[in-house]
C-alpha cells in the first residue's frame, strides 16, 4: 500500500460505519447512519491504473441507523444489515 488516494465518492449523508468487499466480483458495500446500504462495482482501468467506481444498488432500511452490514457470499449477491436499537439482522438478496 502506498497510502495514495485512488478514488473518492460522496456516498452517504451521514457517517459510514461499515464497508465490505465481495472478493469474487469486486463489489463494495457501504452502510451508514443515513439508513442506506449502497453497493458499488470497483474496476481498475488497465491503461491508467485508476480505480473506476460504478453505483449498482441502494437499499434504504427505514428508520434504522445502520451500524453493521456484510456480504453473505463471495459474489456479493446477498447482504445482511443491522442497526442501533435493532434486535435483528435483516438479509437482502439481489435478484
Amino acid at each position: 500500500m502506498s497510502g495514495t488516494l485512488h478514488a473518492e465518492v460522496n456516498a452517504h449523508a451521514r457517517w459510514i460505519y461499515t464497508l465490505d468487499i465481495a472478493p469474487d466480483t469486486g463489489k463494495l458495500l457501504s452502510g451508514a447512519e443515513d439508513s442506506f446500504v449502497r453497493i458499488w462495482k470497483l474496476n481498475r482501468n488497465g491503461e491508467s491504473s485508476n480505480i473506476e467506481i460504478e453505483h449498482c444498488h441502494s437499499e434504504c432500511v427505514t428508520d434504522v441507523q445502520i451500524c453493521g452490514a456484510q456480504f453473505c457470499d463471495p459474489e456479493g449477491t446477498a447482504f445482511a444489515v443491522t442497526g442501533y436499537d435493532l434486535s435483528e439482522i435483516i438479509r437482502y438478496i439481489q435478484i
